[in-house]
């Protein structure tokens, strides 16, 4: 238990020492420093804070969500009970397996969703410092920041800058300049996304746009693993100066993606939350797939856009409309892909499957499947479904 937590104890006690934290460790030397304390504890009494902590934040993170879109949908209790079931059914899996190795991805997305609900509700000092921690420690926010400029919230994306800034150079307060300085290079080098391990990345298990496309379209050397159980997962075949032209206009099209948030062009703007809410679901997803080496861990990313599907789903059956074609295909498939997403953990459905699903990149085309079906079910689309309180 806590295998993650542990190279980050292992970090803290480091910088305290002034010895070298990488290539063990992967954060932020302000990470390290911040989890100092816990390292002068007994390991397994730090573990278990750890976890207490990251139990917490998940209590937050329900918080925001029952404050951001239960408030404004008209759900009867009956209903919100079983949207919370179904939360926790889709989303205990990938919480499991962060506490279960002490990973940082629930800290990282809590700093994220309460970081933009404080910006939106006028706190913006609070929340850039927030997100820009998230970004100091694992940079997996910074595609915030392109939001937050098309959103005109230029006063936040300053703050968030000069945060960021600060915060790198805040642990020479307490490990000296040329230390943590050395520190900062080392870091950097360690997560260059243009470095060797992440160009072509060859990791059946990591979820990117990367690791999905090069597992499709190219041909690894003598560990390439083109062929699991006599199942063969080929398209085609192109060179590696194609496929990273490829997928550097893939990821380039999936950040404009972030365009037709801003530029939706709304019907039914009566739930401004649930709005704000599907733009941070895509966000979520759309980080996912253009960050490199994406683990099993970072699918907590994924909940967002599966919760705005469980609102629509749940919309559906309380207001009992017909559908149409489309609202069944996309109420069937998103069902489907929910379920099979939360059982598909070795000790549920075995390592034989799950070694099938990592070899075809499932989650990651559940990741894509997901950002298709926000894109088909926008708020609008919601909203058809169910009165909203009246202002």
């Amino acid at each position: 238990m806590g295998n993650d937590i542990n190279i980050y104890l292992k970090a803290s006690h480091k910088i305290l020492n002034h010895k070298n934290l990488y290539p063990d460790y992967i954060y932020s030397p302000l990470f390290a420093l911040i989890l100092s304390p816990l390292s002068f504890l007994n390991s397994h009494i730090a573990r278990i804070i750890w976890a207490i902590i990251n139990f917490v934040v998940v209590l937050r993170l329900l918080h925001l969500l029952n404050r951001v879109i239960y408030k404004d949908l008209l759900f009867k209790e009956a209903i919100k009970t079983k949207i919370f079931l179904a939360v926790i059914f889709v989303s205990a899996g990938f919480l499991n397996h962060n506490l279960i190795l002490g990973q940082i991805t629930i800290i990282i997305l809590w700093l994220t969703a309460e970081g933009l609900y404080q910006i939106f509700n006028t706190k913006e000092i609070k929340g850039s410092a927030l997100i820009a921690l998230g970004i100091n420690i694992k940079i997996l926010p910074l595609l915030i920041l392109f939001y937050l400029v098309f959103k005109k919230k230029y006063k936040s994306v300053l703050l968030i800058l000069i945060f960021v800034f600060v915060s790198l150079f805040l642990p020479a307060l307490f490990v000296g300049f040329n230390y943590n300085n050395n520190l900062l290079i080392s870091w950097a080098n360690r997560i260059n996304p243009s470095g060797e391990k992440y160009i072509l990345e060859n990791n059946s298990e990591s979820n990117s746009a990367d690791a999905i496309l090069s597992a499709y379209l190219y041909k690894f050397n003598s560990s390439d693993d083109t062929q699991l159980y006599h199942f063969k997962r080929k398209i085609t075949y192109v060179s590696g100066n194609t496929l990273i032209a490829v997928i550097q206009i893939v990821k380039l099209l999936l950040i404009l993606s972030v365009l037709l948030l801003i530029f939706y062009k709304y019907k039914r703007r009566r739930s401004a939350a649930l709005y704000l809410y599907w733009e941070f679901a895509w966000l979520m997803l759309i980080s996912l797939l253009i960050f490199p080496h994406q683990m099993a861990y970072a699918l907590l990313y994924l909940v967002p856009a599966e919760i705005y599907m469980l609102i629509f789903i749940f919309s559906v059956l309380q207001q009992k409309k017909k559908l149409s074609i489309k609202y069944k295909l996309i109420f069937f498939s998103a069902s489907v892909l929910m379920f099979v997403s939360a059982v598909s953990g070795r000790d549920v459905i075995g390592s034989k499957i799950v070694d099938i699903f990592n070899f075809y990149h499932m989650q990651g085309i559940v990741i894509i499947s997901f950002l298709l079906f926000l894109l088909l079910i926008k708020p609008d689309d919601v909203l058809k479904f169910y009165p909203q309180k009246t202002e």
